[in-house]
């Protein structure tokens, strides 16, 4: 009920292999397999960059501030000067990747976290499991990747720095998680946040609306009109999310 609008991205990557090719060549060439995780490690990370020195304040907010400017090098004629350039910047953005990443991106339990029955346990299933290194299991057909920080939700390095928003990027490589996250993102913004107190509320005042009875009418036809009642009341007090005026 916060109001804010976020964005569910699905990304096609141009000449991908479905799911069930992708097994197979996994199962059948180790170079496939390298290249294959080299390209994912590369795009999703599950940890930030070891920095010295980098004192994060609890309360910063990277969103009010702009992204760093990545310099210009191709005005610079001097190779030497590249190179010092680049080196500087890269160590200012794996410094922004790791403030930016400690503000948005590491997992810190909640309330909410323990909603629809997770008493004792992440609803959001964190931690995540520590994975040393990526790797194929031939006998399920399961690619696993890396992660080697359990609490820091997987992202993508440039889009943490420069978009300055917390996300979750997640590979999908199954007709499964496809279809798991088509319902997710469905039901994520057609979903009604109202509340059980709230729907017995109006329901009281749909029955409160009905002034007396028929005493003709059927014991039917009074729970036909009490059921009308009640979805009209519902119907005349709806909750509308941000994404859906926006849709």
């Amino acid at each position: 009920k916060r109001g804010t609008l976020h964005a569910h991205y699905l990304i096609w990557l141009e000449g991908g292999l479905n799911p069930n090719d992708v097994h197979e060549r996994m199962k059948n060439s180790s170079d496939f397999q390298r290249r294959f995780f080299e390209f994912f490690e590369d795009i999703i990370k599950h940890e930030f960059p070891t920095v010295a020195g980098v004192d994060i304040d609890p309360k910063y907010r990277p969103q009010t501030e702009r992204p760093p400017m990545p310099p210009d090098v191709k005005a610079l004629d001097n190779i030497n000067d590249v190179d010092d350039i680049l080196k500087s910047w890269e160590s200012v953005f794996c410094t922004e990747v790791k403030r930016t990443g400690e503000a948005l991106q590491r997992h810190r339990c909640r309330p909410v976290c323990h909603d629809y029955g997770h008493r004792d346990d992440c609803r959001f299933l964190f931690p995540h499991e520590i994975i040393e290194a990526s790797y194929f299991d031939p006998e399920t057909n399961s690619i696993v990747m890396l992660c080697r920080d359990g609490t820091v939700n997987y992202y993508n390095p440039y889009i943490l720095v420069f978009c300055r928003h917390n996300h979750d990027v997640k590979c999908i490589l199954s007709g499964k998680a496809a279809k798991a996250a088509i319902f997710y993102i469905s039901d994520y913004i057609t979903k009604l946040d109202v509340k059980t107190y709230e729907v017995l509320s109006m329901m009281s005042l749909a029955l409160a609306s009905i002034k007396e009875h028929d005493p003709l009418a059927t014991p039917m036809r009074q729970a036909k009109v009490l059921l009308q009642k009640c979805l009209a009341q519902f119907l005349r007090q709806p909750q509308v999310h941000a994404q859906q005026l926006m849709l």
